[in-house]
């Protein structure tokens, strides 16, 4: 068989394997990853209280800055029309 002849059956058999997935190593990890999911052991109450706290805190931290940024936001808006209007007097907050 020549070499022309080695590429050419070579051709014809990717040919018949068709379109090839090239997702399928990812996508195969992940089936992997959810079948082995179930046999981890599960946390301890006090892995699982204190990964809650640590959520909370997050939480709390977040919400509190947002509120004072629009509550800052609010506050310099209203200065700022209160001080424009002459005669009117700024309310302090």
């Amino acid at each position: 068989m020549t070499a022309e002849e080695a590429i050419a059956e070579l051709r014809e058999r990717i040919e018949l394997i068709g379109p090839v997935n090239m997702m399928a190593i990812e996508q195969s990890q992940e089936l992997e990853e959810r079948h082995d999911f179930p046999d981890q052991p599960a946390p301890g109450p006090r892995r699982l209280n204190r990964q809650t706290n640590e959520a909370i805190s997050k939480i709390d931290e977040t919400t509190d800055a947002r509120f004072r940024e629009a509550f800052n936001a609010i506050r310099r808006g209203k200065r700022a029309r209160t001080s424009e209007e002459p005669g009117v007097p700024v309310e302090r907050w």
